[in-house]
């Protein structure tokens, strides 16, 4: 995964998804766009201009930059 690919959210098995299923959360964005990337992170954009940090185990690439 690198800056400007576009990615689903897709945290399936990851820890951090199944705690926030249990916390009653939903998904967060169907796709988005890589524009960062900082110690094993990625920040993401969204047609909603919301930008947040994710790790690698709940993202999905897409479409490769």
């Amino acid at each position: 995964m690198k800056v400007g690919d576009l990615v689903r959210y897709n945290p399936t098995g990851s820890t951090t998804a199944k705690l926030y299923e249990e916390w009653g959360h939903k998904r967060n964005f169907k796709t988005g766009l890589i524009i960062e990337k900082q110690r094993g992170k990625y920040k993401v954009t969204t047609a909603e201009k919301v930008y947040a940090w994710y790790i690698q185990d709940e993202l999905e690439v897409m479409n490769e930059s």
